[in-house]
Parts: C-alpha cells; sequence; structure tokens
C-alpha cells in the first residue's frame, strides 16, 4: 500500500520535481528570510537560520502529509487505511516518515545554503533539541487535524493550504507578537507555532505548562476527528 502510494506522488515522480523540493525551495527560502526577516543582521544570524528551518520544514510536513491522504483518496484506499487501527497507526506513522525526511533533507540543504553565505552558524544543542522536539509534535498534530479534516471534502487541500496561508503570521515569524495588534495577538495564540519562535528569539523558555495544555487540547482534537472521519469513511 505505502510502494503504491509513493509511486502516485508527484514528489518522487522526476528529477524536474526532486530539484524544486530540495534545492530551489530551500534557496527561494534563504533568501526570503535574508531580505524580509527583521531579524536578517549577522549578530542574529543563527537565530535567523533556526527561524528560516523550523517554518520550512513545518510547511513541508504539513503539506507532504497532506499530499499523501489526498494521494490515498485517489486512488481509493482509504477505506483499506482506516478499516484496521494497526493499519492506519502504520499508514500514519509512514505518512509522517516520509514528510519528516523530505523536510529534514531541504533543512540540511537550507543550513548549507546558509554557511555558503558565510552566516555565523553557533547553535546551542540544548535550544535546537528542544526546537526539534517541539516542530516534531505541532507539525504532526496540524497536518493531522488539517489533512484529516478535509477528506472526501470537495477541496481536500482547503484546510491545510489554509494553515500554510496564515502560518507565517500566527508563528509570529516576521514580526513577534509583541508588535501585533491585540486582537491579532490573540488569535495567534490560539495556535502553539509562535512558542517556536518565542523559544528562538528569546532567551529563556517559560511556557511549559502552555505547551502542555496545547498537546493535550489538540491530541483531543484529533482523536475526535480520527473518530468521525473513520466512521463516515467505513460508512460510505
Amino acid at each position: 500500500m505505502i510502494r503504491t502510494l509513493l509511486r502516485n506522488m508527484s514528489i518522487f515522480n522526476n528529477w524536474q520535481t526532486i530539484i524544486t523540493t530540495f534545492l530551489l525551495e530551500p534557496f527561494f527560502a534563504v533568501l526570503f528570510f535574508y531580505l524580509i526577516s527583521p531579524h536578517g543582521n549577522l549578530g542574529n544570524s543563527s537565530r535567523l537560520i533556526l527561524t528560516a528551518v523550523s517554518l520550512t520544514a513545518i510547511f513541508k510536513i504539513v503539506s507532504l502529509y497532506s499530499g499523501i491522504f489526498v494521494a490515498a483518496q485517489m486512488i481509493d484506499i482509504l477505506k483499506m487505511i482506516f478499516i484496521d487501527i494497526k493499519g492506519f497507526l502504520k499508514f500514519n506513522f509512514c505518512a509522517l516518515l516520509i514528510s519528516f525526511f523530505v523536510a529534514a533533507v531541504q533543512s540540511c540543504v537550507l543550513l548549507v545554503i546558509f554557511a555558503f553565505l558565510k552566516f555565523d552558524i553557533q547553535l546551542k544543542l540544548g535550544q535546537i533539541i528542544l526546537i526539534l522536539v517541539l516542530l516534531i509534535i505541532f507539525s504532526s498534530l496540524f497536518a493531522m487535524i488539517s489533512s484529516l479534516y478535509s477528506l472526501q471534502a470537495n477541496n481536500p487541500y482547503f484546510y491545510s493550504n489554509l494553515l500554510l496561508g496564515l502560518l507565517p503570521i500566527i508563528s509570529a515569524t516576521i514580526v513577534p507578537l509583541s508588535a501585533y495588534p491585540k486582537w491579532l495577538a490573540l488569535i495567534s495564540k490560539i495556535f502553539p507555532f509562535w512558542i517556536i519562535q518565542d523559544l528562538i528569539w528569546g532567551d529563556s523558555f517559560s511556557h511549559v505548562g502552555l505547551m502542555v495544555g496545547y498537546v493535550f487540547f489538540y491530541s483531543g482534537l484529533l482523536l475526535l476527528i480520527i473518530f468521525v472521519q473513520r466512521k463516515k469513511i467505513l460508512l460510505s
């Protein structure tokens, strides 16, 4: 089932798509952050790199995971995925693993480009590990929520595309939340992505309780979506 799915995914179909994914996208991501980010100076280069890598990785994980489930829907294997809990977990693990692999390769290319531009890369191991853990947790949760909620809809990409369109704002990547209007900061704090940027640009991490709350709330929402969609797909 996984092999069949991979053969139907455009990202691995030809060398043009592979070059675009693993070379052009990272290059333009570096260019974007280098030119637009208000923090883009040599004194903050390490933090700029973490900002670029984290946002680009979330983008790729969400978009690729969504594409995997849309491909599964197109080749009509959704019932095979949802009929068995063990099979569903195995398929999701593989889908996330593929998404993480592609995001990791893109991140490595980003780091190489930054190094080529002679950015000073000095990152703290503890900071990197915590950011990586948060990135994996939050991107996994929202990739699954946005993708599974849209299954069998007229536009199965709607919620994942909406999330990706809002992500640069709600993650406080370009401008910190302190510079937002109160209403926009409040909306952004509904989502957990700003915590990653706060950790990157702040000197300490003081949102442990809030982070745990986000994880429990969105995990519960994900389980509800899986239950509803499984019932809907098996009865269709």
